[in-house]
């Protein structure tokens, strides 16, 4: 397949997503969502181990970030360009930043607390998808896409007070 028909097939693909997503009822939230199997308290904290799971995500992050981040000579992660390594910038930050929102959220589980969670697990699903696009089709169309994804992630992560949004239900997927 020609490059010129890979993004040819990406941007396809893209509008017929949101095409889907927009005319797509929302995904009623289940009012059981929120009840998780830890409910203990430990040293203080409510639901300690759902809120203390998310350190790992946070160190993951940060190592991440920390392996692409341009300009340092020891740097383990090499790119052919020099801005290619913002998706995967993205992708990092965004998985350190789930880790607080997830904690956040599972102190005070809730709709209102909710989007906490969702909203840097979209961005670190943007990142992830733009920079595979990097990687499979070409760096310019990813680095392009970069902040069209990011926003349209962030625009679609926050919940209805009684439902899912079919649009993050896509992004998550």
């Amino acid at each position: 397949m020609t490059r010129r028909a890979r993004l040819g097939l990406l941007w396809a693909l893209l509008g017929a997503a949101v095409l889907a997503a927009a005319l797509a009822p929302p995904i009623p939230q289940d009012p059981a969502y929120h009840r998780f199997a830890d409910t203990r308290v430990m040293w203080g904290i409510p639901n300690a181990l759902n809120v203390l799971s998310n350190v790992g995500f946070v160190m993951v992050g940060a190592l991440g970030l920390w392996s692409v981040w341009p300009g340092r000579s020891d740097r383990p992660v090499h790119f052919q360009s020099a801005g290619e390594w913002w998706p995967y910038g993205v992708f990092f930050g965004g998985f350190a930043l789930t880790g607080l929102g997830s904690a956040y959220y599972h102190l005070a589980p809730g709709n209102e607390t909710l989007v906490w969670d969702r909203l840097p697990l979209a961005i670190t699903l943007m990142g992830l998808f733009s920079a595979t696009i990097v990687d499979r089709v070409s760096v310019k169309a990813g680095l392009v896409l970069l902040a069209p994804l990011v926003l349209i992630g962030i625009g679609r992560a926050e919940p209805p007070r009684d439902s899912c949004p079919m649009m993050y239900s896509q992004v998550r997927k």
